[in-house]
């Protein structure tokens, strides 16, 4: 059976796209047969299906219906006499693939703006599996992008009082927590982070949201404990980018501990233009990136300026970050 992931609230199975109009999952899409054939989505989880918004009941038929496609698929050819199973196309060895497909990317609707250049913005990171961090008001996304909107907050305090409230946007597929070793994380929550990362996961999934553990405080002991939580877990890595052997050891053994706590989870490591300490170059951060891509899924890549969140970081640095996202996007079409 071919399955395909699907682009806002539509899914395609051999060139034919179907509207998805009674079951959706903000996070991993289930989907219902339409017209000619068998269309189904047959991932999901029991995280996936706390995040279902529909009505439950139609699951059961829901899972006949990806039974029936499953055997119809497997036991016929096409209507053209060729096999029914198309195996997916693997990328060149030049390509720049992550460890289970295209390069998913994490990256603020504020960078976007910071870089200022649309066109570059949308070939690199317009994809479905990429996440844009939108404001709380729910924008900072371009229009007609069909990437996945969260939103991100750096206390669990705060991520119950938005939820309890409604202050969500109505569009947003997840929620982040960045908890780390800074004042715009609460001092009991710094003191105690496995127990606030437990009750920020529960509180998001609870309201049928995507869990994304961002912060790098430990975890039962781990910077990626909260991962066994999550739907995306990120790699607090960018400290080490200047240097590629470094980066590359850091993120495979971190990004091993998170899969081995939940099999599952979206590995992102993180990417900085102008992290504390010397400046950075794009070559070396395309270097951190192809010497860590089959080990993680993707990367948050971080435009930040000197402030609040990030008071030892250098001025923002455009001209580093085009540079490295013209390398990225030339390797990811096996230009590199």
């Amino acid at each position: 059976m071919e399955i395909y992931e699907r682009g806002g609230n539509h899914i395609s199975y051999r060139g034919t796209t179907r509207k998805v109009d009674w079951l959706e999952s903000k996070d991993r899409p289930v989907a219902h047969p339409s017209a000619s054939g068998p269309v189904a989505l047959f991932m999901w989880d029991r995280e996936n299906l706390t995040g279902l918004r529909g009505r439950p009941q139609s699951l059961a038929p829901l899972l006949a219906t990806a039974a029936l496609a499953l055997l119809l698929t497997s036991c016929s050819g096409s209507s053209k006499g060729q096999p029914a199973h198309h195996p997916k196309q693997s990328p060149s060895p030049s390509q720049l693939y992550g460890a289970n497909g295209p390069l998913v990317w994490y990256v603020a609707a504020s960078a976007l703006e910071k870089l200022d250049d649309p066109g570059l913005a949308e070939k690199v990171f317009d994809h479905s599996q990429d996440y844009v961090v939108v404001n709380h008001e729910g924008s900072g996304i371009p229009e007609g992008w069909k990437v996945k909107p969260v939103e991100s907050f750096t206390s669990e305090s705060a991520i119950a009082s938005a939820l309890d409230h409604g202050l969500i946007a109505k569009d947003v597929a997840g929620i982040g927590f960045d908890d780390e070793s800074w004042p715009l994380t609460p001092a009991s929550e710094r003191a105690d982070p496995s127990a606030a990362v437990e009750a920020a996961s529960h509180v998001v999934r609870s309201h049928g949201l995507a869990y994304l553990q961002l912060g790098n405080l430990p975890v039962n002991s781990s910077k990626v404990g909260g991962a066994r939580y999550a739907s995306v877990v990120d790699i607090q890595a960018q400290g080490k980018e200047r240097n590629s052997a470094k980066y590359a050891a850091y993120v495979e053994s971190m990004a091993a501990q998170a899969r081995r706590l939940n099999p599952r989870v979206t590995v992102l490591a993180g990417i900085s233009t102008n992290p504390s300490g010397p400046p950075v170059s794009a070559t070396e951060l395309f270097d951190a990136v192809r010497a860590t891509s089959k080990a993680v899924d993707g990367y948050w890549f971080n435009l930040p300026s000197p402030g609040r969140a990030c008071p030892r970081c250098n001025p923002a640095n455009i001209e580093v970050a085009k540079q490295f996202l013209e390398m990225v996007l030339k390797a990811s079409e096996g230009q590199a």
